[in-house]
């Protein structure tokens, strides 16, 4: 059960003379836009001031049902010089199959300005970058399998042999001899019998699981404000530490 990336290419119209100069896929777009409305006019003739160019991208979650809504960002590809105030048209986001799983459209939010006048002006963070919250439609599922041939693969965010042992003898106390640890970043759980038609079920109760992954020694020191912060796994050996008039002196005994 994984993400995947979406992306799409867009137009972004009413930007009031902040869009893109006049470049010729602008134009190309804008023309091939009309054309879907049965308006046929020469690209050429075309002014963009208020047109830009876009590429659309958003993740589309695991599980995702149709109807569903996804938050896409909106980026300008071209010279426009903010997309404030611009609503993206309809565009449709491509996945790396080619397939169309979602169409974004809707008024942009911009984090950045630019403002001024024409002997000064002042920005903002990027006004070229914006998002639509909410923006993306799911039009078709991407379907997942939770379970492959009556087993479940759990994936550990930070892969450790430790970590992995513990979550397959975690797992085995409570489902006797059903886990077993493949490596460092997976365990496979064989589903109990009965259960084939219940894997929600399955899976809710592993989740209920608790064990304790392991943790590598480490020091975080902050400069500022001189602490110190270390994990219990943390052993210092024999040394000596001197600073001013200040002298520390470990040493083992036994």
């Amino acid at each position: 059960a994984r993400d995947n990336q979406l992306v799409g290419y867009g137009i972004v119209v009413g930007l009031n003379g902040d869009g893109d100069k006049n470049p010729i896929y602008t134009l190309r777009s804008f023309a091939n836009l009309l054309q879907r409305f049965g308006v046929q006019v020469p690209a050429q003739t075309l002014i963009a001031k208020n047109v830009a160019v876009v590429m659309v991208t958003a993740d589309i979650k695991a599980f995702s049902k149709n109807g569903q809504r996804l938050d896409v960002t909106v980026s300008a590809m071209g010279d426009a010089r903010s997309l404030q105030g611009g609503v993206l048209v309809q565009t449709p986001l491509y996945a790396a199959d080619g397939q169309i799983y979602a169409v974004a459209q809707g008024a942009l939010a911009v984090g950045g300005f630019v403002g001024g006048n024409a002997s000064s002006s002042v920005q903002k963070n990027h006004p070229t970058v914006a998002t639509i919250t909410g923006g993306g439609l799911v039009e078709r599922e991407i379907p997942t399998r939770i379970v492959e041939n009556q087993e479940i693969e759990l994936l550990l965010r930070e892969p450790d042999f430790t970590s992995a042992a513990r979550l397959a003898m975690a797992i085995n106390e409570r489902f006797t001899n059903s886990a077993r640890a493949i490596d460092p970043t997976s365990v496979k759980v064989r589903m109990p019998e009965g259960l084939d038609q219940a894997s929600v079920d399955f899976v809710a109760r592993l989740e209920d699981i608790e064990m304790s992954p392991d943790t590598t020694a480490r020091i975080v020191i902050n400069e500022r404000t001189g602490t110190i912060v270390a994990t219990s796994k943390v052993k210092i050996s024999s040394c000596a530490v001197s600073h001013g008039d200040l002298t520390i002196t470990i040493a083992n005994s036994f």
